[in-house]
């Protein structure tokens, strides 16, 4: 479908479905979108992962995370939150630390090579879209109105993944260097344009965020499954799901049953790695 194709070309600069890293400041990482516990003693993605897998398949969760004593905190929504551990809440560096031993890193491997979590890795990476596509406005239109090609759609995903805070920042930069403010009747070397000046802002910092990490290199691997006929950059050629279908004019329609207030706002916290998640209205970079 043209959501995993999508999925495909951004997995290509984080991980595979069953990548681990136990070495950096989130303690551990794991999956296609690397998932971090939170740096710290803040929140992080992998609870909200295995909170779906939980609630979508309770046998599989018990085989390789229940039994050992990993369940979900009660705080724990759509996006972030925390495990607890034998019914201690896991919100420490220090209790944390005990995710990077080598049992731990084993069972998150063996749980990356089972098909129903590789499933909820695929269903949780694509519905990363919900929480800023069809929410965050630039220049008072919604991205899902001005981006609309799967490339440029990859694009967006990725440094969302990478780094949140900059990605409407970053489009409007572009949008106001190419003076293409108004997308309603954008063609695809309109929408080309903008995406190539997006490429280069989010390699700069943007009101002291930024810049995305290896912005251009990540941009060149995203490109290449274009070149490979995987994605297109054919405006319009986007789709959330099997049944959705193209808008009537230029844009992306929401997924079915889609609440924004199902999904907070995520900002990037200072070390880079944990998204802090808040509760406020969409974020406008107008």
């Amino acid at each position: 479908s043209s959501s995993q194709n999508l999925l495909q070309a951004v997995s290509e600069n984080e991980g595979k479905l069953e990548a681990i890293n136990a070495y950096d400041g989130a303690f551990l990482s794991f999956g296609i979108f690397q998932w971090t516990l939170g740096v710290r003693d803040t929140v992080g993605e992998l609870p909200a992962l295995l909170k779906k897998l939980k609630e979508t398949y309770p046998d599989t969760f018990q085989l390789y995370f229940g039994r050992y004593g990993v369940d979900i905190a009660d705080q724990t929504n759509a996006l972030a939150g925390y495990l607890t551990l034998n019914g201690e809440l896991i919100n420490t560096r220090a209790l944390k630390e005990q995710f990077r031993s080598r049992e731990w890193v084993y069972r998150f491997w063996r749980a990356g090579r089972d098909p129903k979590v590789q499933a909820m890795e695929v269903e949780h990476a694509l519905s990363r879209l919900k929480s800023f596509y069809w929410k965050y406005k630039v220049h008072g239109f919604t991205l899902n109105n001005i981006i609309t090609s799967e490339y440029g759609v990859a694009l967006l995903l990725d440094n969302h993944v990478n780094l949140p805070g900059l990605v409407g920042r970053a489009l409007r930069k572009a949008m106001d260097q190419t003076g293409l403010t108004d997308p309603t009747n954008w063609d695809t070397a309109e929408e080309r344009r903008v995406l190539n000046a997006y490429i280069e802002h989010r390699a700069t910092t943007i009101d002291g965020i930024g810049p995305m990490y290896d912005a251009k290199g990540r941009a060149k691997r995203t490109a290449a499954y274009v070149t490979d006929n995987i994605i297109s950059d054919e405006r319009g050629t986007f789709r959330y799901s099997h049944t959705a279908s193209r808008g009537l004019g230029n844009y992306i329609p929401e997924p079915q049953g889609f609440d924004p207030n199902d999904y907070p706002d995520m900002e990037l916290d200072t070390e880079g790695r944990d998204m802090e998640f808040l509760a406020r209205g969409a974020e406008s970079v107008a």
